[in-house]
């Protein structure tokens, strides 16, 4: 890297939640504006664990530099 505007920050906030506990409204939005951040519910039973989906998106986020 020459400079240090060829530098690139990438992130993948998001609280992931068990679908069995409802997402209040004012959780989401307090999620977005306080973190910057999404709320989203999470499949305990996906295939290969809820960490797979956790990882997928973090992979995909930070454009594979990030990977399970």
């Amino acid at each position: 890297m020459n400079s240090q505007s060829q530098a690139q920050l990438l992130t993948g906030n998001t609280i992931f939640i068990n679908p069995s506990y409802p997402i209040v409204p004012e959780l989401i939005q307090e999620t977005a504006n306080k973190y910057l951040a999404k709320t989203d519910n999470i499949d305990m039973d996906a295939n290969g664990g809820p960490e797979k989906p956790i990882n997928d998106y973090i992979e995909a986020k930070t454009e594979h530099v990030i990977k399970d």
